[in-house]
């Protein structure tokens, strides 16, 4: 499976959702890495957004209402792009990182199961594992889930 094979069926606000998410766990460190601009970018094809919904997204943040995937595997598909968002500069700040726990419990994760779980995914991203592989082990430990 592909990491774009999770993102082809969201609606727009949905859309909008995954990407501004991506960014503001980018932009919690006030730091931006270009590796950080990249990824964002990847994200924001993969899920289908166009150039011109994203000036919209960045002009009107307000705008933008949280709106999770309506799917397990899609939210785990999400919260595995938002850790991978955070690690991806080489560090993780506390800003980041609370920034991600938040999201995945706003996400439907339990929030005392949160750390382990992007423990186990940061993990799995640390080992080069790919992005359908830590989805699939995600998925497969119930005391993660929600």
């Amino acid at each position: 499976m592909d990491w774009s094979e999770l993102f082809g069926s969201a609606g727009k606000q949905e859309q909008k959702s995954q990407f501004m998410n991506a960014f503001l766990v980018m932009m919690a460190d006030k730091n931006i890495d270009p590796r950080e601009m990249v990824l964002l970018e990847l994200i924001r094809k993969r899920i289908g957004l166009s150039k011109e919904d994203v000036k919209e997204v960045i002009k009107n943040p307000q705008s933008v209402k949280f709106t999770p995937p309506k799917g397990e595997k899609e939210r785990f598909a999400h919260l595995v792009d938002l850790v991978f968002m955070m690690m991806i500069d080489g560090k993780i700040e506390p800003s980041e990182a609370r920034i991600v726990g938040d999201f995945a419990v706003m996400l439907g994760f339990k929030k005392e199961s949160v750390p382990a779980l992007l423990k186990v995914i940061a993990d799995r991203i640390r080992s080069n594992q790919n992005r359908s592989s830590v989805i699939t082990d995600v998925l497969s430990w119930p005391t993660l889930n929600t």
